[in-house]
């Protein structure tokens, strides 16, 4: 499978735009991103998403499959559908990944944060006259699995199935004693 390079992208985006004569606020602004955005394009450190392919390669007069290459394309000769094909297929993997990162990032800050609200809890019961011995049976016991459900939810689950369930149409997952049923 053609695997799409984020440098070499940026370095092809940032020629064009050169060439076109657009800083890289201008290039921002026509495609209503932040000039940071075009920046960590440029830079390798991100892809665009997919819906904005479309919209950069029409501002910097390329094609798509020229855009996720990294290079021009020379017109006389024919480009195999196959590997147009891998490289849409390749940018929406990419789009997945990335999204599947932030999700992943953004549930491990949550609970960090109910975790710290956890020992917080525990130390204000234990300040204001509360023994240990008293809070194990109850309190303790119940923050303690749901500290150890949360960790094994945002550290372990899995994000998405994999295509193997999608091909065979199997609406649920297995990973240890947990089984996840899915609608569809």
């Amino acid at each position: 499978m053609y695997q799409i390079s984020n440098e070499k992208f940026g370095l092809f985006v940032t020629e064009l735009r050169k060439e076109k004569n657009l800083t890289q606020k201008d290039l921002a602004e026509k495609l209503y991103v932040s000039d940071k955005t075009v920046s960590k394009w440029e830079r390798g450190l991100s892809m665009p998403n997919v819906v904005l392919l479309i919209p950069i390669a029409d501002i910097l007069d390329v094609t798509v499959t020229e855009l996720l290459r990294g290079e021009k394309i020379d017109t006389q000769k024919n480009i195999d559908t196959k590997e147009v094909e891998e490289l849409v297929v390749g940018s929406l993997d990419m789009a997945v990944r990335n999204s599947i990162h932030q999700h992943r990032k953004n549930w491990i800050l949550a609970y960090l944060l109910c975790f710290l609200i956890s020992i917080t809890e525990i130390i204000m019961l234990v300040v204001s006259g509360n023994s240990i011995a008293e809070m194990k049976d109850d309190i303790l016991l119940v923050t303690g699995l749901m500290l150890l459900f949360g960790a094994w939810f945002c550290f372990f689950a899995k994000d998405i199935l994999p295509t193997y369930y999608d091909a065979n149409k199997i609406n649920y997952v297995s990973q240890g004693i947990f089984r996840i049923h899915l609608v569809g």
